[in-house]
């Protein structure tokens, strides 16, 4: 199972648990036996048992309001919720991690006492000793290493960038110890919000939580943009200008100079960019140069890509746009990884949809792993993948009544590995038809059913199903 560098700062105990948790959500169905938990993680079925009744009890923490577990044991069984969602666990167990602390200590400028702190969570000396040096060679695999400036005081040290990486993404996960203002948080929301990009809630925290970091941090570790840390990039100008000026008068308050402002903001420009997919509906009111794009250092390894992946591997035909898009996307993950190298495997990605799975297969032997790993890859090619899918027409049937059938149709787009286009009436000659019970007067159609309230995983399954049978079709 794959461990991100940010579930090394777990303590023991609620690592294991948290792979447990982390297993749990990956198996599609609702129902896990011990046996496969144990197989996957290598857990004596004894202590397998302790985690998950460890695991129902930090529930209690982790849900204080809510009346049902998020997991069961029953039989041998673990049960979960179709609400399950394991980032929860996450946030609980790192925010109480010893390593977690001397990192929140470090950035706030706090004494680290471990002889203090070993008496405060009942643990011996050695084994402190013991987990602050793994601590130092956790922050070692990053490029960065831990350094003492004064009695029980210490900094990270290296580059700043990088630095700066890891804060905002732990941080982004944990909330920030030192807020913004409520002045400063409300102008950003609302600045935010009235730029129409359709930002969602949680993206602007995200963004309050990197002002907040930067502002900081840029008093006594501003950015300093060398050689070694290039920050320029080919971007869209529009929102390049409009940024840059509505953030430098933050800045201001806060008695920065000029000079620092603008590396500041020119760095978290970069950040953001290079953070985020862009769609390809971003290139009608923006303007990029793509002369510089085919001049940059990266353009043979971008025509490697549309070659080897896009034209080969999976034949994918794609228009002006489309793939100007994927250009300039895989150019700002080629440029996001250069940077910060190993720090971005901090982050702990999304549940990756069933597809990646099938994708994985098509190109098992990926030769660019060490300039863009596989999921990023999928990342950026998967809306240009699902333009090209095949469309399924399908008649809903649900006595429930539209909200519920729209709710379902909505459930059945996010999964689908295929185009769903949803027909009101069999007149508009439907694929297939899904129902909540027996259809005997369609029968010359393929029908699948499916309760009148369905969860995730209900949904998942007749997802799979439909996408199987016609796969079966086409290879046929």
């Amino acid at each position: 199972m794959e461990v991100y560098m940010i579930e090394k700062l777990l303590d023991n105990e609620d690592a294991k648990k948290y792979k447990v948790v982390k297993f749990i959500q990956k198996q599609r169905n609702r129902y896990i036996s011990i046996e496969e938990i144990i197989a996957e993680t290598g857990i004596s079925s004894k202590k397998i048992k302790e985690i998950i009744n460890e695991i129902e009890q930090d529930e209690n923490e982790i849900y204080p309001n809510c009346s049902k577990n998020q997991i069961n044991y029953h039989k041998k069984m673990v049960i979960k919720s179709t609400d399950y969602n394991p980032y929860h666990y996450l946030k609980f167990y790192l925010k109480r991690s010893l390593k977690y602390k001397w990192l929140e200590d470090i950035f706030l400028e706090k004494q680290i006492n471990l002889e203090e702190e070993a008496l405060e969570y009942h643990i011996s000396t050695s084994t402190i000793y013991r987990r602050w040096k793994e601590f130092k060679r956790d922050i070692l695999d990053m490029g960065l290493s831990i350094k003492k400036t004064a009695r029980q005081r210490y900094r990270i040290s290296g580059e700043e960038p990088t630095i700066r990486y890891l804060y905002y993404r732990i941080f982004m996960l944990i909330d920030c110890p030192i807020p913004l203002n409520k002045e400063l948080e409300d102008e950003t929301y609302h600045y935010l919000v009235n730029q129409n990009y359709g930002i969602a809630e949680g993206s602007i925290i995200s963004f309050q939580t990197m002002l907040a970091v930067t502002i900081q941090r840029s008093l006594k570790n501003p950015i300093n943009s060398t050689k070694k840390n290039d920050f320029s990039l080919i971007e869209f100008k529009y929102s390049r200008d409009l940024f840059l000026e509505r953030f430098f008068k933050f800045f201001k308050k806060y008695g920065r100079s000029e000079t620092v402002i603008s590396k500041e903001l020119d760095f978290l420009f970069f950040f953001l960019t290079t953070e985020n997919t862009h769609d390809i509906s971003e290139f009608k009111n923006e303007v990029m140069d793509s002369t510089e794009l085919s001049d940059c250092k990266y353009f043979n390894i971008l025509t490697d890509f549309k070659n080897e992946i896009i034209e080969k591997r999976f034949e994918l035909n794609l228009n002006n746009a489309e793939l100007f898009c994927f250009y300039v996307n895989t150019y700002y993950g080629l440029r996001r990884n250069d940077l910060f190298k190993n720090a971005v495997n901090i982050v702990i990605e999304g549940e990756m949809p069933i597809a990646f799975e099938c994708f994985k297969e098509k190109i098992k032997d990926y030769q660019f792993y060490h300039m863009l790993p596989l999921k990023q890859l999928f990342i950026l090619l998967e809306p240009i993948m699902k333009l090209e899918q095949k469309v399924i027409k399908i008649l809903l049937i649900n006595r429930n009544g539209d909200l519920v059938t729209k709710e379902i149709e909505r459930m059945i787009e996010e999964e689908a590995r295929f185009s769903p286009v949803f027909s009101k009436r069999l007149l508009d000659k439907p694929d297939i038809v899904i129902s909540d019970g027996p259809l005997l007067e369609y029968t010359s159609l393929p029908v699948f059913y499916l309760s009148q309230l369905p969860n995730k995983f209900e949904i998942l399954s007749i997802v799979e199903e439909i996408h199987e049978r016609f796969e079966k079709k086409t290879s046929s």
